[in-house]
């Protein structure tokens, strides 16, 4: 998979809590599951989320930041409040 377009908005809804697949689904419009799929898949490889099987019926997959993915947050905080502060910007002109 091509380009990285989605691992910032994974990261950015990873912040506040461990999500499953389907609830990063949900939060992430227009994604399809093979892109969410690959992209977790590489972060995962970064070292920036991990994976955890939860052993229930039905099988609960959870993802989350690691200590080391957690410093990425006040880069994506910051970068939020710049995209604000832009929009703010574009509709005062």
């Amino acid at each position: 998979m091509g380009g990285g377009r989605w691992r910032a908005p994974i990261l950015q809804c990873l912040c506040g809590k461990p999500l499953r697949f389907s609830e990063l689904e949900d939060h992430l419009d227009c994604i399809t599951p093979k892109a969410l799929s690959s992209h977790l898949r590489t972060l995962e490889l970064n070292g920036l989320i991990k994976r955890e099987v939860v052993p229930s019926r039905p099988v609960v997959t959870r993802y989350e930041l690691t200590d080391h993915g957690r410093t990425i947050v006040p880069l994506l905080q910051e970068m939020r409040r710049w995209g604000e502060n832009h929009r703010r910007h574009l509709t005062a002109s």
